[in-house]
């Protein structure tokens, strides 16, 4: 679909905004697959590095869990739920530098919808990402110890996870509008990621990584998530009200983007 023709008028509805932009950056996905590469390449490449150089930590005492590839598998979902939504800043950052926002942002009414926008179609690249990554994970090793519920808290958990990042990197790129947001909306995510219990339990961390991990909340996330794939229930209620309270606080960062960049 041509860029310049922007098919919303001031009429049209929260939804249909919504849908069209969505459905723009899906189309951009099907055409440029390799759009995909950095919510895969790197959870993939950390996974099976991972997977295969730590895999005797499990006979640590306090470790815990004997199956060091679903260990890691939950972070490499996370992480590629958060590398997706990060791209959806870097997307709409190409469309300020095309020129194609500031002709949609002239026709919609209801800018917010575009939020919610590139929201649904990270969702949709992040799915896709999952499908993916689920089985190359199921071939080296990664096993479900949970139930149906706990298998679909863990992916419903990295959804949430992806739709914060969506939310942080868009309005890093509403307040920027250029590339040069970049590094705004990548570094944070990926410190947070890092600054978590990746390759140990949070109770096998010492010093100060401990101390930050401790109020990292993507160690809920990490932890809840690991305790899906084993069958437990840990720390969920914290992870989905941490999740709650991020998406809150990364909207009000969102729709104060979109104002930056209505005045702008």
């Amino acid at each position: 679909m041509n860029a310049a023709a922007v098919p919303v008028t001031s009429h049209a509805t929260v939804w249909s905004i919504a849908r069209y932009v969505a459905w723009r950056n899906l189309k951009l996905l099907m055409r440029s697959p390799a759009l995909l590469v950095p919510a895969l390449l790197l959870p993939l490449f950390f996974f099976i590095a991972f997977n295969g150089a730590l895999s005797s930590l499990t006979n640590l005492p306090g470790f815990g869990s004997k199956d060091y590839s679903a260990f890691q598998f939950v972070f490499a979902l996370m992480q590629s739920a958060g590398f997706t939504g990060a791209m959806g800043g870097f997307a709409m950052s190409e469309d300020f530098e095309s020129g194609f926002m500031d002709r949609l942002m002239t026709t919609a009414s209801a800018r917010a919808a575009i939020i919610l926008g590139y929201v649904i179609a990270m969702l949709g690249r992040f799915v896709i990402a999952a499908i993916v990554l689920t089985p190359v994970a199921y071939a080296f090793g990664m096993r479900f110890h949970g139930n149906a519920l706990q298998i679909v808290g863990l992916y419903g958990l990295a959804a949430v996870l992806n739709v914060i990042a969506t939310l942080w990197a868009t309005g890093v790129a509403m307040h920027v509008r250029s590339f040069a947001a970049a590094p705004g909306m990548f570094l944070p995510i990926f410190l947070l990621f890092f600054l978590a219990p990746v390759f140990l339990p949070l109770n096998e961390l010492t010093g100060w990584l401990h101390s930050v991990a401790v109020v990292n909340p993507f160690t809920r996330f990490l932890e809840a998530g690991r305790g899906f794939l084993s069958g437990e229930n840990t720390d969920v209620l914290w992870a989905f009200g941490a999740g709650a309270g991020l998406v809150v606080l990364t909207g009000l960062w969102a729709l104060k983007g979109v104002r930056s960049a209505s005045r702008g």
